[in-house]
């Protein structure tokens, strides 16, 4: 069963024809590339014909073959046809070199309707941005929410599925997996993070020790909805070292939660001083993308730590507001 984003929808259907870049980021696996698919569906249930659509998934490996953004390019303005509206889907661009150029180069044309999605924030950083200041608008990706969750299970009573909900996953595929083979959904968590560390972390910032980067991933994870600071995590882990253990210092944790933000499977709450009407420069609070990735690193129990989980819920439904 497919579950339709309409909250995401609704989104690009009010950004469609607008002379913005589309970005749509969040987690691998969240729903991006179901949700440009679901509305190139749209797209042509409403007249748009299918040569006026162009969708390049750049994981698929007929696809990344070509990854000059010059030879995409050219490709594309081959493939376009004349006098109407354009719609090209360019799908975890951020594997392309200089993708930037390939999105600022077909932005130039008023026929072409540009929409990318990534994994990783670091696709609105640095010279896209640039590029592209005020001529881009991004959607962030979240899993299923409460109500989306509850589609899958039209049978079982709201109240049954919220403990379900809590304790497991929210990404789509795996709350697919809870219905056919719910002993699978714990594998299917592991293969998808591995996948963002090796794809998104490892080999994007040449990770050397990663055994104390899961360190401090499973730490925080522990400690979703607490008020942390690298310093304190730092000491922390340093004070539990074994024979041969490898210290880390505050500025190396930093530096792999801003990777763990990056790719989506931490967000950061900042402390804000209401009275003052500014940010503090102190401990934050992080919260976990999904808490049953949570489960699965951390071996949780269902029971444990119910106020942080449901505090963790909270913080993902006011971002999705």
């Amino acid at each position: 069963m497919l579950i339709r984003r309409e909250q995401y929808l609704q989104e690009l259907r009010k950004l469609k024809d607008h002379n913005l870049i589309k970005v749509i980021t969040g987690l691998r696996r969240s729903g991006k590339s179901t949700l440009l698919e679901l509305f190139k569906e749209e797209l042509l249930d409403g007249g748009v014909v299918p040569g006026q659509i162009q969708f390049l998934n750049f994981e698929d490996p007929e696809v990344n073959k070509n990854l000059d953004w010059r030879s995409l390019y050219e490709q594309i303005m081959a493939n376009l046809t004349t006098k109407t509206m354009n719609y090209v889907f360019l799908d975890e661009i951020q594997v392309v070199p200089e993708f930037e150029k390939l999105v600022d180069g077909l932005f130039m044309h008023k026929n072409i309707d540009v929409y990318i999605t990534g994994s990783n924030a670091m696709l609105l950083s640095g010279e896209l941005a640039t590029l592209l200041t005020g001529r881009y608008i991004s959607i962030n990706v979240l899993p299923l929410s409460f109500e989306e969750y509850c589609e899958i299970f039209p049978n079982t009573p709201k109240s049954d599925l919220f403990g379900q909900y809590l304790n497991s996953s929210s990404l789509p595929e795996a709350a697919h997996l809870h219905q056919d083979a719910p002993e699978l959904i714990n594998k299917y968590l592991l293969d998808v993070y591995n996948t963002i560390v090796i794809k998104d972390i490892r080999k994007r910032n040449d990770i050397r020790d990663m055994a104390n980067f899961e360190k401090v991933f499973k730490y925080v994870l522990g400690n979703v909805g607490s008020y942390l600071s690298a310093r304190n995590i730092a000491n922390m882990l340093n004070s539990e070292l074994q024979n041969n253990q490898t210290a880390i210092s505050h500025h190396t944790v930093n530096t792999y939660l801003g990777y763990l933000t990056e790719t989506f499977l931490l967000y950061k709450a900042d402390r804000y001083d209401i009275k003052g009407k500014n940010v503090l420069k102190t401990q934050d609070k992080y919260y976990v993308v999904d808490l049953g990735l949570r489960s699965a690193l951390t071996s949780g129990r269902v029971d444990a730590d119910l106020g942080h989980k449901l505090e963790n819920l909270v913080y993902l439904e006011l971002r999705r507001r």
